[in-house]
C-alpha cells in the first residue's frame, strides 16, 4: 500500500513490493499470483484503516443544514486521510479495470450520501461537486481545516436554499 501511495499502482511491479517486504519475488507472487489480486488486497485494507463516510455521519443532525456541514466535514476528513496516494489511483483509473471499478463505487457513495443530505437532485448535484477531491484540495490550500471547509459547504448550499435570505445567512455564520 504504501509503494502504491507514493508511486502509484502502475509504477509499482511485484519486485519492488518483494523488495519493499524483504522478500523474494516468488513469495509475493504466490500470496498475489496476479498483479489485480494485490490491488485487491490493498484496496481492502484501505477500506477497513480508512473507510468512506457512510449515512450514519448524518445521525442526530438537527437540520438539513447541519447534515450538509456533518457530510461535508467527514468527506473532507476523509480526502485527508487518503492523502496523495488517492491523486495516483486517479491517475491509474483508466489503465487498470480493478481501480476504476473501485472509483467507480467510491463515486457511487459519495452520491448516495450527499443524496441522504438533501433531497433537491440539483442540490445534491452541487454538494458532490463541492465534497469532491478536488474540492478538498481547493478548500485546504489556504489552510482550511476540513471542520472550516463542512461549514462553508454547508453555509453556501444553505443560502442557495434559503434564497440567500439574510435570516438565514445570520443563523449559519
Amino acid at each position: 500500500m504504501a509503494l502504491h501511495d507514493e508511486q502509484g499502482i502502475s509504477a509499482t511491479s511485484l519486485r519492488h513490493v518483494a523488495g519493499r517486504a524483504g522478500v523474494a519475488p516468488s513469495t509475493v507472487s504466490q500470496h498475489f499470483p496476479r498483479m489485480g489480486d494485490l490491488i485487491r488486497a490493498c484496496g481492502e485494507l484501505s477500506s477497513d484503516l480508512a473507510p468512506m463516510p457512510d449515512p450514519a455521519v448524518l445521525d442526530g443532525a438537527t437540520d438539513v443544514v447541519d447534515k450538509i456541514r456533518r457530510m461535508a466535514t467527514a468527506m473532507f476528513e476523509w480526502w485527508e486521510l487518503l492523502g496523495p496516494g488517492f491523486d495516483h489511483l486517479r491517475i491509474d483509473r483508466r489503465r487498470i479495470p480493478d481501480v476504476e471499478a473501485w472509483l467507480t463505487d467510491i463515486d457511487r457513495r459519495h452520491r448516495a450520501l450527499a443524496a441522504a443530505a438533501l433531497t433537491h437532485p440539483t442540490r445534491v448535484d452541487l454538494l458532490v461537486a463541492l465534497t469532491t477531491a478536488d474540492g478538498w484540495h481547493a478548500l485546504r490550500a489556504p489552510g482550511v481545516t476540513p471542520r472550516e471547509a463542512g461549514w462553508r459547504v454547508a453555509q453556501l448550499i444553505g443560502q442557495d436554499m434559503a434564497g440567500g435570505s439574510a435570516t438565514t445567512k445570520e443563523r449559519l455564520h
